[in-house]
Parts: C-alpha cells; structure tokens; sequence
C-alpha cells in the first residue's frame, strides 16, 4: 500500500495514522515498522470515518513538530492546485475531493521545514499546512465532508523522484511583498507603547492559542491595532504572522480576508461589535475603576418581553415529549414571520433572522412540515443548520462564525445545546462556563439572543431551576431560564414558567397547546401550535406527574390513615417515616390539617412530647 511504501523510505521510530469522527473526535495510532502491516486493519476498523497519515516519521509516538524526524521527501496539500500543472512534478499525487489535491515530492536527502513551506508557499498551496505533524488523506479513503462522501482518488504514483540540490534550482525567490517577521517587529516597536498588556502579549507570545477563540480573539487584536493609530497594511503586516491569525491558512484569499476584516475597522464596527473575551484572570486591561458619570445608560433590547432579550442567554428545558423544541420552533417562526409573541405588556413586533442549529429534527419532515403546518410567511428568514461540530473544532467553530456573518441572526437557537459542547464534562461548572462563553460571544457579537435548549434529570425533588442536565453553571450563565412541562390539571396543555430572570420581572406561566390535524380519513401527520393563556403556576406545579391535586393526595391520606390507625404517634416519629416513604413534609403537614388531624402534647418536663392522633370521625378522603 502507497503508506507504507513511503514510510519504509523515511527515518524514524514511530509512524502516525489518524482517524476523525463526524463528531470531531480524533483518534491517532502510532506504528513501529516492524507493524506495518497493520495499516490495512486500521483503515478497516475506520472505514466510517475521515481517515489521514503522517508521511513523515516521528522518534516517539506524538505527532509533534518536536517529536518529527527530517523525512526524505516534502508535501503539501494544493487544494485547487492541479498537480499536472507544477513546474516541479510530485513523485505521488491524489485527489481528496473533486479538484483538490494533495501531494509529495520524494527527495534524495532529508528536508527542513523551511523549505517544505518555501515550496508550499512557491506552487500556491495551503499556506497552513507546510509544518511538521500535519496530517494528509490516506488514498483511497473516503472523504465524509461532502454529501454522499467522495473517494479519496490516486492520480499517479510514479513521478519523478528529486535531489535537493534540483529542487533548490528550481526553487524561485519567495515574494518580496510577503510580510516577514522583522517588517511585523518594526512595526510592533513603534506602537508597542500604545498597546494593551493583553495585545503586547497575545501579538508576541500568547499564552496559549486557545481552541475556537482564534475568530474573537484576531477581531479583538485587530481593533486594538487600528485604536493605537496603525494604517491598515501596518495592522496587516503585525497580524498576518499572528499565531491567532486563521486567514494565514488559506493563502491568497485569507490575504483578502484579512484585509476586508481591518477595513471594516476603519468603518468603526470593530466597536460596535467589540466583546471581552478575556479569561477571568485577564479581564484588567484597562483602568481598574471608571466613575459611572462618564458611563451612559444602556436600557435592554427585548426581541421578546421577558424572555429573550438581544447579547444575552436564555435557556429553555424540559422533559421529552412535551414540546420544548417545538415551542421554540413557533417562537422562531414568529420572528422570522414579525407576529406578536404573548406579553405581559404591549410591545412592538419585530420581523428578523433565525438560525436554528439542530441537528436533531430533520429539515423537511419535521421544520419545514411545522412551519408550513403552522402557516409560517417568511421561511426565507428561517436558517437551520443540521452541520454537526463541538466547540473542540476550531476548523467548524471558524466556518460557524462566516455562516453567521452572512446570516447576521436576531434569535440563533442550538437545540440541544448538549451536543455541541464537545469535550466539556456538563457536570464541572468551570468547564460550562468556558464553554458557555462561546455562545455568549455569538450573542455579543452579532447583537441577537440565544437560546439554549436542553433535558432535563429524572430527579423529581429538586428545585424547577436545578432541574436541568449537568451543572447548575448553564442556569447560573443564563440571564433567563424557561421550563416546560405539563399542565398539572388539564391533560393535553402544556405550560412553560420562567425560573430565572435577572432583567425583568417574572411573569405568569404561559400555556401553549399542539394538536394534531386530521385528514379526512381521521389520520394525521400534521399539528397546529397555539399560545394559551397567562397561568397562575408555579414551575414545581408542571414538573411532576401529570395528576389533579386530589390523586396527588390519595397517598398521603392512605398513609397517615394507616400509620396512625393504631393510636396517637409521637410527631418526630410521624415526619421521619413519611420523608421514608418520599412524602415532603410541607405536603404532609398540608394534607393533615385538612384530614383534621389532632395534634396534641403528651407528658410533663422533659418527656413532654408532641403526638398525632386521627380525628373521631375520620373517615373518607
């Protein structure tokens, strides 16, 4: 197999095959040469998944620029480069998806990175993938990045094999107009004093690039750069070098792209949308205190009142099956379409733009079917996403944020919010609120409310706001929370209470109904979504069973008949066997006093106790 082949050529102890999920989830296996073999096996076990190679070797099993040995042969991957065209013909040449290409030029004596980025930079290839460690398509593979998945195409093994002193020759000078690191340090020195200590850091020596911040943190930097007096190509050359930098990847066009970003800096959207997404420990940029004389107001911006408002969280959760995610559908809907949600005050409509991540609901047979049941006007502002990434992906969290750049949402809704956090253990509050704080940039920067959904636990004891799935983190971030459930009295309503609200008052819960529609023959595979009234309910009241207040009763009543059937019982001893049977004490003591339960004091001094006794006549329920 081409794999093997090449790396019996090239130095090294260990040999790195990658497998990538449609999660986004890596696995890496290192090979000795004396393993080889089995290379067929792993493709095998990973036949379902996005599968690349090292064609390099490594003197210990990481697959680190460090820990990679100087192989016999360069690479690159060209993109739309067609191979057949370079001046410099690869030994080995395929195709990872229709007119794309990936290469390698098989070398007499080994090579540096500096020149395997001299020659990525000289044949026009992707200017992020010229380093040691970098991964390539295996040949004959599949491709999973597009629908129906495409064959990872062998366009030829068996082109001319180099020497390094030809492929030196043939080499041209690099462009002059590339910037280069002392260009970036000159212009650093002359405004180094202008700068934050977060900018000096970040541009220089960042403490580290942290996964999925590259987009806020080159936006941040990028407005700092312009704020401290620097030209456009001034703030191009500092940043084209930056490790923050994501457009360096992509060549000539990221060139552009950059640019673009800085101009709309002149055009002072930088500010507009400027966001802190400094960690905790990095907030103090600036002066410690300000005096609130020199702060204006700034009053919310409801897109719903008081349920979502604009750069802010709200998250929605209940039970399956009780229509959370379609109620925020209709919710969407309505703001795509500009109706009037229910409010307990009068408030203007507003006609916007969705974009709803939902991976779980197929478009056509259940959003577009709802919609179109629900007699939606404008499904042209209604954008779903059904792109599956976690906040692990760097690569999906950068084409995220172009999607929304393009959209520019009012409401953007991730349902659940659960499958998108990626590696986050949901249970650890520190790892929430780190990954939290993606969704409250999304929510900063394009000026529009989010809205989470997720499950709620099984625990029927807890609080309503300490319901839902992992740490109470998600409720603690979020500015308003909503649970949905049952009506506790009217089978077939459901009812959703706001738990939380940091910005306004909380209102009454509102019910909300879905029926289905028949057709002629009684069947149905349609509904109908449609609000209900303001309800004087509590979240605990639709979080349990869906029982009127009497069959909630019946066990208590059974139970205080029976444990004081036989006599007066000392109090304390009535309360620890009701919380054994899991009847809450307020409940107890509720239904006790409608039973007319005596409550009486027995003995003298110390032995002066409390009993409970049945009324004479305590018959019935």
């Amino acid at each position: 197999m081409l794999v093997d082949r090449v790396w019996k050529r090239q130095p090294g102890d260990y040999f790195c095959l990658s497998a990538k999920s449609k999660t986004g989830a890596w696995t890496h296996r290192f090979l000795k040469r004396d393993q080889f073999g089995e290379v067929h096996s792993f493709i095998a076990e990973n036949r379902d998944k996005d599968l690349y190679w090292c064609p390099h070797g490594f003197n210990e099993p990481k697959r680190t620029k460090e820990s990679a040995v100087p192989p016999h042969l360069l690479f690159a991957d060209l993109d739309e480069v067609d191979p057949a065209t370079l001046d410099i013909m690869p030994t080995i040449a395929w195709e990872t998806s229709p007119e794309r290409f990936q290469a390698l030029w098989l070398v007499d004596q080994p090579v540096s990175e500096v020149m395997n980025r001299h020659l990525t930079y000289v044949v026009g290839a992707d200017r992020g993938c010229w380093n040691f460690g970098r991964v390539l398509r295996i040949p004959g593979t599949r491709n999973y990045k597009y629908p129906g998945t495409v064959r990872v195409r062998s366009v030829w093994t068996n082109g001319p094999k180099h020497t390094i002193a030809e492929v030196k020759h043939r080499l041209p000078d690099m462009d002059e107009d590339q910037p280069v690191l002392g260009q970036a340090m000159d212009v650093y020195q002359r405004y180094e004093r202008k700068l934050s200590p977060y900018a000096r850091r970040e541009l220089i020596k960042p403490k580290r690039v942290r996964i999925g911040a590259r987009s806020q943190v080159l936006w941040r930097l990028g407005k700092e750069c312009l704020e401290a007096g620097m030209s456009i190509d001034e703030a191009f050359t500092l940043l084209w070098l930056s490790p923050w930098n994501k457009f360096r990847e992509r060549g000539k066009a990221g060139e552009a792209q950059l640019y673009a970003e800085l101009e709309k800096g002149v055009e002072e959207k930088w500010t507009e949308k400027a966001v802190d997404i400094e960690e905790e420990d990095e907030r103090f940029t600036g002066p410690v205190f300000v005096t609130l004389d020199k702060v204006q107001r700034q009053n919310v911006d409801w897109l719903w009142y008081p349920f979502l408002a604009r750069k802010e969280l709200t998250i929605v959760e209940g039970d399956p099956g009780n229509g959370k995610s379609y109620m925020v559908q209709m919710i969407a809907a309505a703001v795509a379409d500009g109706k009037r949600l229910p409010s307990i005050k009068l408030h203007k409509a507003f006609q916007g733009t969705v974009a709803y991540f939902d991976i779980e609901n197929n478009v056509s047979e259940v959003t577009k079917a709802r919609l179109e049941d629900n007699r939606c006007r404008h499904p042209e502002h209604y954008h779903q996403s059904t792109m599956f990434f976690s906040l692990d992906d760097e690569e999906a969290l950068d084409r995220v944020y172009e999607a929304l750049e393009e959209v520019q949402p009012d409401l953007v809704v991730f349902d659940p919010v659960t499958l998108y956090m990626g590696g986050a253990d949901t249970h650890k509050a520190a790892e929430v609120n780190q990954a939290l704080s993606w969704f409250k940039d999304i929510a900063a920067r394009f000026n529009c409310a989010v809205a989470l959904v997720r499950h709620l636990t099984k625990n029927t004891t807890s609080k309503a706001l300490y319901r839902g799935q992992g740490s109470i983190a998600f409720a603690g971030t979020a500015r308003m929370v909503l649970t949905c459930g049952p009506h506790p009295e009217d089978e077939g309503m459901r009812v959703m209470k706001q738990t939380k609200n940091n910005l306004a008052p909380i209102p009454d819960a509102l019910s909300y109904e879905i029926v289905g529609l028949k057709d002629r023959g009684g069947y149905t595979d349609r509904s109908r979504f449609s609000w209900g009234d303001f309800l004087d309910l509590h979240a605990e009241d639709i979080l349990g069973p869906q029982k009127s207040k009497k069959d909630q009763k019946k066990p208590v009543v059974q139970f205080l008949h029976d444990f004081l059937g036989e006599g007066p019982c000392p109090s304390d001893t009535v309360l620890r066997a009701a919380a054994a049977k899991g009847i809450n004490e307020k409940t107890l003591q509720r239904v006790s006093k409608q039973l007319g339960i005596v409550k009486h004091m027995r003995g003298k001094g110390k032995r002066r106790k409390s009993y409970w006794s049945l009324p004479r006549r305590s018959g019935g329920v």
